[in-house]
């Protein structure tokens, strides 16, 4: 009954709102997906028109911001497109990888992703000093983050499926910007980037993957997709625009990490991807004793779990998938009740081993084992308190932070 009552309340959700694009999808359908991908003219690519995403205003503009100083992780840097002069001036980590971090739904660069994911990264910087740990991570915000009331915030929900249109919009200037730096030697190459993407903005990396082979040639090194956003996506038979989904043929190697079924998705979109506690609903998410009553059933916090499970991954590379065939209720059955060798494991996140990866994992975690915070030793308690992600999940969403 719950996952009906889930599915009723998206569906009704989806129908209010494809009124609102209908227009616009006729306008898209008459152009190429090159044409609309690329123009002849880059500041029209660059700044798109309102019609393009169905909006009332113009399509969202992403800012990128650049964190390379462990001493200070809260120091960015902005990063213009096409302004040369500020990237001769910059001053990153020259040998190090690219961590893209690119968020979802509403969010900005302070929300709990990316902030939980940069910190990790921070973190590690700190106590490994080789080349390969010294990060820049550059944050793409394109989510809406005016925050100015609860009313405006219930309009913004109620506009979901224009958001999920935009992210071709915000894949292209995503791609720009990394082919942008590539070209003026800031990254060395396109396999030396790691594009990570919450919710929605797992298919913004996936789009972008794309946009950067097709500017390019070269494919992106790695895409890893964080409980990407399951409505407006086939498994929701509502999202025509099937080829905008985050897929393996986007990068050279691409790992998902399912936590939710209802705004995440189970579908398959990597060459590896992880079921967290079956990848529907996770433990922990509702207070004690609550739990033993009800579930997580608008799973904000479940959806959420994948971010804390990839933060956790990046400072202990010790959390391992098991496979046990393909994902059915059965094998994940047989997982539980140890019915599983287990003899082809992966290691989840951050680490793991793209040349001995492939299909599908299952791990069971519960929150408090999983919460990277308690790695983070600078943390006092009620610092931590502060910072959990199963309260500003919810605060957010509300506008209350």
């Amino acid at each position: 009954m719950m996952k009906l009552f889930n599915l009723t309340l998206f569906v009704w959700f989806v129908i209010i709102n494809q009124a609102n694009s209908s227009s616009d999808d006729d306008q898209l359908k008459r152009r190429s997906n090159a044409d609309l991908a690329f123009g002849r003219n880059p500041a029209e690519d660059w700044h798109f028109s309102k019609s393009r995403c169905g909006r009332s205003e113009p399509a969202p503009s992403a800012k990128f911001y650049l964190y390379s100083n462990a001493s200070d992780p809260t120091e960015s840097k902005v990063i213009q497109y096409g302004d040369i002069p500020s990237i001769n001036g910059l001053s990153y980590n020259k040998d190090g990888p690219w961590k893209v971090l690119v968020d979802g739904f509403l969010q900005h660069k302070d929300s709990f992703f990316p902030r939980y994911v940069k910190d990790a990264y921070m973190k590690r910087m700190t106590t490994h000093t080789s080349p390969k740990h010294q990060y820049n991570v550059l944050v793409v915000e394109w989510g809406n983050k005016n925050c100015s009331s609860i009313v405006t915030r219930v309009s913004e929900l109620l506009s979901y499926n224009v958001y999920a249109d935009c992210t071709t919009n915000v894949a292209l200037q995503v791609a720009r910007m990394l082919v942008f730096l590539q070209e003026n030697h800031v990254i060395n190459s396109t396999a030396d980037v790691h594009i990570i993407g919450f919710s929605l903005g797992a298919h913004v990396a996936g789009q972008a993957g794309r946009n950067v082979t097709d500017l390019t040639g070269e494919k992106i090194g790695r895409i890893t997709g964080l409980d990407p956003a399951g409505p407006k996506s086939p498994w929701w038979d509502v999202f025509t625009k099937h080829h905008l989904d985050l897929g393996p043929i986007d990068a050279d190697f691409v790992d998902i990490i399912h936590t939710s079924d209802l705004l995440g998705s189970e579908r398959r979109m990597g060459h590896v991807d992880f079921y967290v506690n079956g990848g529907i609903n996770q433990p922990n998410c509702v207070p004690e004793p609550a739990d033993h009553v009800i579930n997580d059933f608008l799973q904000i916090c479940s959806h959420n779990f994948a971010v804390d499970v990839f933060s956790a991954s990046i400072l202990d590379n010790s959390m391992k998938g098991c496979a046990c065939g393909t994902r059915s209720y059965w094998n994940y059955l047989k997982y539980l009740v140890g019915w599983c060798t287990c003899h082809d494991q992966a290691v989840i996140g951050e680490f793991i081993n793209p040349k001995f990866s492939a299909g599908e994992y299952f791990l069971n975690t519960p929150y408090e084992e999983i919460n990277w915070r308690k790695y983070m030793k600078s943390l006092n308690e009620s610092e931590m308190k502060k910072s959990d992600s199963r309260v500003l999940a919810i605060l957010e969403v509300l506008c209350l932070v």
